[in-house]
């Protein structure tokens, strides 16, 4: 939080060992509530476990932009990107199409829900208490708890963060 890596952060590895689980990162997203006018943070446990599977699986699935066909001209900016010397038709990607765009959103936004899903390292529970296992009902709990987008998005961001070397922690060694 703020402070750079010192040598006491580092451990050194000089053997990888099937079986231990040496990249496994946890830690805690701290989501802020505010019961009764009165501020407070709820500090939920998260893990790395699974994430990056997930992505590369979501990676698969991304939706492709469709390609349209335009005259590029050889003054025109992209002509001269390419070093064009006569107006040719070319094949780009559109993305501004908006089916696309709308398929993008909904891609995007399971994926944040999948790994909201998976990076929490908590049990859910039904009103009985019983064990959830099924995503599609995670979700309706978190959704009945009131969980606001900023809560979620905080929570995918520490996720992520779990693993990723912020730049102004810079190594002091």
């Amino acid at each position: 939080m703020g402070k750079g890596w010192v040598e006491s952060d580092v451990t050194e590895v000089s053997v990888l060992q099937e079986g231990e689980r040496l990249f496994l990162s946890t830690g805690y997203s701290y989501v802020k509530i505010t019961n009764n006018g009165q501020d407070q943070l709820l500090k939920l446990p998260i893990k790395s476990e699974g994430i990056t599977e997930l992505v590369e699986r979501f990676q698969h699935e991304e939706p492709r932009p469709p390609v349209k066909r335009i005259r590029v001209e050889p003054d025109s900016l992209e002509g001269r990107a390419i070093g064009l010397r006569t107006a040719q038709i070319v094949d780009i990607f559109d993305f501004t199409d908006e089916q696309y765009l709308k398929q993008k959103r909904e891609h995007e936004h399971k994926l944040g829900l999948a790994m909201v899903l998976h990076g929490l390292n908590v049990t859910f529970k039904d009103k009985s208490g019983d064990v959830v296992k099924d995503d599609d009902k995670k979700l309706s709990i978190l959704k009945e708890m009131g969980m606001s987008v900023e809560q979620f998005q905080t929570i995918i961001n520490d996720i992520r963060n779990l693993t990723k070397i912020e730049e102004e922690r810079g190594l002091d060694f």
